[in-house]
């Protein structure tokens, strides 16, 4: 029998399988669910759709091919820590014995994800003291402590590190939050989650896109979906791969990998052109955005 190798050991970079963590937030209605679904005309995709938005007419009439789409929790099944772990567990032994069986894994979206695990902790917490016989009145019971918050973070980091780490790409949807210095007046945008969270989630991806819609107040009326990819001083975003333009027309997952892969660029891209009348309109929401760039870039 011939003798273990020390390089059998590791696998090259550049062997590596390209899969992709990616978080999009931004407001409802600005594609982020749609942006992920796209992975459908790839392969199976699995929502933890714990938002509750996909829509499979709406969805097919984008040209998604909804049969590859297979969502949960199934109706009976509750959205725990121990049931989003054993979840976790059934799609690690599906990938081991079949790499192909799943393409994309969402969690849409984690606003919602961090809601359900904070109110389960607190539920819990209180059914523990009511078992020693501490009297909760009717207030009490709906209160969560800080104690509460370190417990739910613990379990939503495990549960998304888990994830991220499976075989297959892996997308997060969040609504954005909007935070205001007290002492600046600054106000920046990032996904809806506690500082702490929110610092882990931007560190976990390769990519964090704000997502926008068309907004013909600000003069785009008409012109696709956007993401921004690059931070400024009032938005987060992430490039890791440093191959997005810094505002990516029609940011669907399809087009998001084809960037990835290295099959478009910005300058092959046609879609890009659709975004020059946006970029060059003097509106308040690019003047601020570009002001925010000049700053970023002079820091």
């Amino acid at each position: 029998m011939p003798k273990a190798t020390k390089q059998s050991m590791f696998l090259s970079l550049d062997d590596a399988q390209l899969t992709l963590n990616v978080l999009l937030y931004g407001r409802e209605g600005t594609g982020k669910t749609t942006s992920f679904a796209h992975a459908a005309n790839h392969g199976r995709v699995l929502v933890i759709n714990a938002e509750g938005g996909l829509k499979a007419g709406a969805l097919r009439r984008q040209g998604i091919n909804t049969k590859n789409i297979v969502t949960w929790p199934t109706p009976g099944t509750e959205i725990t820590y121990e049931s989003l772990d054993e979840l976790y567990r059934q799609i690690q032994s599906d990938l081991i014995d079949d790499p192909n069986s799943w393409y994309l894994i969402a969690l849409d979206s984690v606003t919602d994800i961090l809601e359900t695990l904070t109110r389960n902790v607190s539920d819990a917490r209180i059914a523990k003291q009511r078992g020693f016989g501490t009297s909760i009145n009717q207030y009490e019971a709906f209160e969560t402590d800080r104690n509460d918050y370190g417990v739910m973070g613990k379990q939503f980091v495990d549960i998304v590190r888990k994830m991220r780490d499976l075989p297959c790409h892996f997308v997060m949807t969040a609504l954005e939050r909007r935070d205001t210095d007290e002492d600046t007046g600054l106000t920046t945008y990032g996904p809806a989650a506690t500082p702490s969270i929110q610092g882990k989630l931007l560190g976990y991806v390769d990519l964090a896109l704000y997502m926008r819609a068309a907004d013909p107040e600000e003069g785009d009326g008409g012109k696709p979906f956007r993401a921004l990819t690059r931070p400024t001083r009032r938005y987060r975003a992430k490039d890791r791969l440093n191959v997005l333009p810094r505002l990516l027309a029609d940011p669907t997952f399809d087009r998001i990998l084809a960037y990835a892969e290295e099959e478009l660029t910005a300058d092959t891209d046609p879609l890009q052109s659709t975004l020059s009348q946006v970029e060059s309109e003097p509106t308040k929401k690019n003047q601020a955005d570009k002001a925010d760039d000049n700053k970023n870039t002079e820091s």
